[in-house]
């Protein structure tokens, strides 16, 4: 007689382990068999619609700062480069206010 809350208990060690064995083999079956049933591919409409939050605005606005003021330094230094190159040799250079490089 089945005991209450258990499963039917056969009398022979070796068939417990048969069905026991048979069971397993039927779960690992519909293991194998089971398909999502969620699709969580994005749609081509959805794809569009999101494009824009991948991009980092916020990098891309430091880099673009970052390349403005890399640019503006090497104006700066040419038009330099070119008053001392247009300077007669042998003057001396009038002293001008005095600048750190790395301030626009």
């Amino acid at each position: 007689a089945p005991i209450k809350g258990h499963a039917w208990r056969h009398s022979c060690a070796s068939v417990e382990d048969f069905v026991r064995d048979r069971r397993q083999s039927v779960h690992r079956s519909n293991l194998a068999r089971a398909r999502p049933t969620l699709d969580n591919t994005w749609s081509s409409r959805q794809e569009l619609r999101l494009a824009t939050s991948r991009r980092n605005v916020k990098r891309e606005q430091v880099h673009e700062d970052k390349a403005a003021d890399v640019d503006r330094e090497n104006l700066r230094l040419l038009v330099r480069m070119g008053e001392i190159h247009r300077r007669p040799m042998g003057t001396v250079a009038e002293a001008g206010p005095v600048r750190s490089s790395s301030v626009p």
